[in-house]
């Protein structure tokens, strides 16, 4: 089995079912009965998914022991802490439906680097958003929707379709706020272009290489290579337009920080690094936020952990 097809059966799998029972219980109940009802549910994708927890601890003891920077944790992390980790994963989904059903509009958003979001904005130029798998996503529609900017985002579809099917209906909206990937099909690139010619955001994530992904470079995070996709970094050269990274941590139910920082390099492997290195400093920032629940390093993860 493939690195990539361990992350796509782990992302459609481990979401959907949890997905559909919060979103009912969301309807009904609110958010406060719903975050209870995350200690059961999360105990039970820990309990039975046993690859997905041994990813969380791998990625924990990396996070632990990365050398030359304190760790996040007082102790070595064990099974409680990876407990954390799935329960935090839960609260993203949960605000997730939140924020599609438009139910979160008194959440606070502190934004570091709002500048350099703003300077695109006044001249009408159009930039990449380059983000990952950490922390929220659906906070950065949020901003975009409260600044007033158009945000489209680049997802492959395919291979999570009964969980996106979900989104649709929760907000309609969402689908004219997509670019769809298909492998070996032009399109998205041409839209992602009309898009950066109108003055709007192409947003994306750089921290999984998917199966669109031909050229791949693995550079080394948390002090052990990792492979990353070259595309998301080299889209800059080919749409001529700014690279800005932006992450939004979660903070409590109530509010969330938002980093913006520029990201260009000299070139597509130093533009790479950079953002692994800031992907670091996030993850040890808010450690239990970054849901890449599969082996990240390749060939090095042990299931029954």
């Amino acid at each position: 089995m493939t690195r990539a097809t361990d992350w796509r059966t782990i992302a459609e799998r481990g979401s959907i079912i949890g997905m559909r029972f919060i979103v009912w219980c969301y309807r009904l109940f609110g958010r406060g009965l719903c975050q209870l009802l995350l200690v059961p549910i999360s105990a039970y994708f820990f309990v039975t998914h046993p690859v997905a927890r041994a990813a969380s601890r791998q990625y924990l003891h990396r996070l632990h022991h990365h050398p030359g920077h304190g760790s996040p944790f007082v102790r070595e992390p064990g099974l409680w802490h990876s407990l954390l980790h799935f329960r935090e994963f839960g609260l993203n989904i949960l605000d997730r439906v939140g924020f599609l059903l438009g139910r979160n509009p008194e959440v606070k958003l502190v934004v570091h680097g709002v500048e350099h979001l703003e300077g695109l904005m006044r001249q009408r130029r159009g930039a990449v958003l380059l983000s990952a798998h950490l922390g929220s996503f659906d906070v950065l529609r949020v901003l975009a929707d409260r600044a007033g900017v158009v945000v489209k985002v680049v997802m492959f579809l395919r291979n999570a379709r009964m969980i996106n099917a979900i989104f649709r209906d929760l907000n309609p909206q969402l689908a004219t706020q997509i670019i769809n990937i298909e492998p070996g099909s032009p399109r998205a690139v041409f839209e992602m272009r009309d898009c950066i010619q109108r003055g709007e955001f192409v947003g994306l994530l750089g921290d999984r290489v998917g199966a669109g992904d031909a050229r791949v470079e693995h550079v080394s995070f948390l002090e052990q290579p990792a492979a990353f996709p070259q595309g998301p970094f080299a889209l800059t050269t080919l749409l001529r337009c700014p690279l800005l990274f932006i992450i939004g941590l979660r903070v409590d139910r109530t509010a969330y920080e938002i980093f913006i920082e520029p990201l260009d390099g000299a070139d597509t492997h130093e533009t790479m690094r950079r953002y692994v290195a800031r992907l670091e400093a996030y993850c040890r920032r808010a450690p239990y936020q970054w849901f890449n629940f599969f082996d990240f390093w390749a060939g090095h993860l042990t299931a029954s952990a």
